[in-house]
């Protein structure tokens, strides 16, 4: 019977991995572009990344909730935490989805603007 709770999968865990490591890439990402400007193109790069930090806003925030809903449901440790997790996840997704999908719809304009496709 132990062994089955030591197997049992612990949501509460990949919360805190996912939703930490992201943030902590957006420090280092943010600390690392700060460091490198020092001439007049230093701007693509924080562009690129600062996107790209966008572009995954909302899929982590998302994971991140719906894992600690799960964790919530099945009376996990750490409630409080993962209701704030909840919290602050569902605030993080619903801030940035239409700023997602619009970086999303000039990525796509960009590439068939690119590629010398006709765009819609």
């Amino acid at each position: 019977m132990e062994e089955q709770a030591e197997r049992r999968r612990l949501y509460y865990r990949w919360v805190f991995w996912l939703f930490g490591g992201w943030l902590g890439c957006g420090v280092v990402v943010a600390v690392v572009l700060l460091a490198t400007i020092t001439d007049a193109n230093a701007g693509y790069p924080a562009l690129f990344f600062g996107g790209l930090f966008l572009a995954t806003a909302v899929p982590v925030s998302l994971a991140c909730a719906i894992l600690a809903a799960s964790s919530l449901r099945r009376q996990e440790p750490y409630p409080r935490a993962m209701i704030a997790l909840l919290v602050i996840s569902a605030l993080v997704a619903w801030r940035s989805f239409v700023p997602t999908l619009k970086y999303y719809a000039a990525l796509v304009q960009t590439l068939l603007h690119f590629f010398g496709l006709p765009s819609t």
